[in-house]
């Protein structure tokens, strides 16, 4: 099933909500990784950075075109303004000096243009730096999916095991129960003797006991579970049967798909990205200029229609040597995200295997545990018929239904941490939404 059946599905579970029981809510697998897909902070954020860093190229191309600026000034001159014109200006009449020239006010128009010819690559790595980084968010927003997912679905497993739970404590309670009332009628007619009756009383408590504490710890996940999928704090949600997935455990998968991984091999090129940019500074930057400009000087002199191209070149010679620190720093952060690659690797390599061998324990155990259900079941049986007929006492008729309740549990946790292994390790492979999709 892809995302977007997921949210489909989603579409039409929330339509159906009005015709459930008030605050309680049946929910599938399904829909509560859609729920999550859907309604999740967590992947809202992500998408956010996604976003941002996806405008972030576009912003770094934008250095590819020219940077035009209009600029016009307007400035008044105070009277005393001394005004000493260079070129000689005949007066009308040659027995009189030129009469002085007092100009009130001063305006400027400019039009400019600058095209980068060379700046050293700088910014064709700045571009695909920003596209690294971009491609890294990706990747951030993709894990960060992944992660609700896995979230949802440890959520939904602990929910089904303690809901599971509680409905097996509630049929052992109820047996707890009659048992004490006939214990109480056997009491009260001199059949046992009271201490009899009493471990019957406790064994009740302590039934009781277990119940209570399963169903705060059913109400605590369910709050989490509604947290995360949005839904109201204190809806109670209905587990449905939970479906496997196809998928096969071996020691002879990869860690490649894995999103950190992937991460700290991009952190790797982006720090080789960051070496060159720093490199870039070594080399001049050239660019092509170009403009028009109007001056007026008040009863001094007219220019308009002045336009102008060239060359400009810039070359910070001072880079030659305060660059080498900034390369130096570049290529030891480099250094420090190969490590890292390393590290993330040899991370994931141990967790794979543990996933396996998580799962390889999880088949082992259902068998025992299968085996002593069965067991548990058939001494219960035997146990009972020996007590009504007087062959065994309250003791081991105690004691065999304590083994029966915790071996019907353990059967029941063990087949959900069966199957939650099987996800954890598509999990650990880094294709856990690939596989729930099909």
């Amino acid at each position: 099933m892809n995302r977007s059946n997921y949210l489909l599905l989603t579409t039409f579970f929330a339509f159906s909500l009005w015709a459930q029981e008030p605050d309680k809510k049946i929910l599938t697998l399904d829909q509560a990784i859609g729920l999550s897909l859907q309604n999740s902070k967590e992947i809202k954020k992500a998408s956010a950075v996604k976003e941002a860093s996806r405008l972030q190229v576009n912003s770094a191309k934008n250095l590819y075109y020219p940077n035009v600026e209009l600029s016009g000034t307007y400035l008044h001159l105070f009277s005393g303004a001394n005004v000493d014109v260079k070129v000689p200006i005949p007066a009308s009449d040659p027995s009189h000096s030129p009469a002085a020239i007092s100009p009130e006010y001063m305006a400027m128009t400019q039009a400019t243009a600058t095209m980068p010819l060379f700046s050293g690559f700088k910014i064709r790595n700045a571009v695909k730096q920003s596209q690294q980084a971009y491609e890294m968010t990706q990747l951030g927003s993709e894990a960060t999916t992944e992660n609700t997912v896995w979230e949802t679905i440890n959520l939904y497993f602990a929910l089904y095991k303690t809901q599971r739970s509680i409905e097996i404590l509630k049929e052992n309670h109820k047996r707890a129960v009659q048992r004490t009332k006939d214990m109480q009628n056997f009491l009260d007619n001199g059949l046992i003797a009271r201490n009899d009756f009493l471990r019957v009383q406790l064994q009740e408590a302590n039934v009781q006991l277990s119940l209570q504490e399963t169903q705060t710890a059913f109400k605590n996940i369910n709050m989490r579970l509604n947290s995360l999928l949005e839904l109201p704090l204190k809806e109670t949600i209905v587990i449905q049967p939970i479906k496997t997935i196809n998928v096969l455990p071996d020691t002879e998968s990869g860690i490649t798909d894995r999103k950190d991984v992937q991460y700290a091999s991009k952190s790797v090129e982006l720090a080789q990205r960051n070496i060159q940019l720093n490199r870039a500074n070594y080399y001049p930057s050239i660019a092509l200029t170009g403009g028009y400009m109007a001056f007026r000087l008040d009863k001094v002199m007219e220019m308009t229609n002045a336009t102008m191209i060239g060359l400009g070149v810039k070359y910070d010679l001072t880079s030659i040597f305060k660059n080498r620190t900034e390369v130096n720093i570049a290529k030891a952060k480099k250094q420090e995200a190969e490590y890292q690659l390393q590290i993330t690797e040899d991370h994931a390599n141990v967790e794979l295997q543990e996933a396996y061998n998580n799962y390889d324990l999880t088949v082992q155990k259902n068998s025992v545990l299968s085996t002593a259900l069965t067991q548990a079941n058939e001494n219960y049986r035997i146990v009972k018929d020996k007590y009504d007929n007087g062959l065994a006492d309250t003791d081991q008729l105690l004691e065999a239904d304590v083994q029966q309740l915790q071996a019907q549990i353990n059967s029941v946790v063990g087949e959900a941490d069966q199957t939650l292994s099987l996800y954890q390790y598509a999990y650990k492979t880094g294709n856990l939404t690939e596989y729930i999709e099909k």
